[in-house]
Order: structure tokens, then sequence, then C-alpha cells
């Protein structure tokens, strides 16, 4: 397995995540809350990454390249930007050791299917939201038929 078919993998990697967070951030209705982050990370990568003091971003991942340097880049520029490609296979995967390189696909892996099952969540609230707000207006319905009746 050379380098370059490593950095295929993740470009496909960083792709499927991309589409989950898609897909979990859908609007849904009844209107759900975003999911909180939960913080995937390791010594080479984190997901997702800060935005601002208190917030992170669901589409941006950090990259840390040694102990002081790292850089967050949007997941979709792994797609269209020939230097994030770059400095994904000539600088971050050039210096990982196997065992970080399987860590930090794991982690990718791992964070896709939280968001799938996040996405699973909201869709089941949705669900049940509504399906108590139907037994609300029945109830408010027969209420102003009663009222209505006097």
């Amino acid at each position: 397995m050379d380098l370059l078919e490593i950095k295929k993998t993740f470009l496909i990697l960083f792709d499927e995540l991309d589409k989950a967070v898609d897909d979990m951030l859908q609007d849904t209705y009844p209107v759900t809350p975003i999911p909180r982050a939960r913080i995937f990370k390791s010594f080479s990568i984190e997901w997702p990454a800060f935005h601002s003091e208190k917030n992170r971003s669901f589409k941006m991942v950090t990259l840390f390249f040694d102990n002081f340097n790292q850089s967050s880049y949007a997941l979709k520029t792994f797609q269209t930007s020939v230097y994030s490609q770059d400095v994904l296979e000539k600088t971050w995967l050039a210096q990982m050791s196997l065992a970080e390189t399987l860590r930090a696909i794991r982690i990718l892996q791992s964070a896709i299917n939280w968001c799938m099952a996040r996405k699973a969540g909201r869709k089941k609230m949705s669900k049940e939201i509504e399906k108590q707000s139907k037994r609300k207006i029945k109830a408010i319905q027969k209420e102003v038929t009663w009222y209505g009746l006097k």
C-alpha cells in the first residue's frame, strides 16, 4: 500500500463525513435541535474543528502536523483544492506512523456513524413531537367544541 492509496482513502472518508454532516443537519419538521458536538480526536486529527472559542464546526476538520502546528480545513476543500490534497499527502500523511493512520481512519469512520445515528435520532424525535402534537390538537378541538355547545 502506498501513500497515494491512503490519500484516496482519506479523501473518500472526508467526502462521506461531509455528506453525513449534511444529512444530520437537514431541517426537520417539527423542528428538532441540532445535536451537541461529540469530539473525535487523536494525535493527528480532530473533528469537529473549533470554529470559535465556544463553537465547533461540523463542516471542518483539524489536522495536527506535529506537537505545535495544526490547521483546520473545510471537509469540501479536500475534493476541490489541489493545495489541500498536497497538504494531506505531502505533509500530514507523510509524517504519520501506520498506527496513527489507522487510528485516524477509525476516528473518521466513527464520526460518520455518529452523524448517521444523530440523523436517525432527530427523525425519530420529529415523529414523536408530531404524534404528541396531534393528540394535543384533538384535545383542544374537543374543548373548543364543548365550550361552543354551552
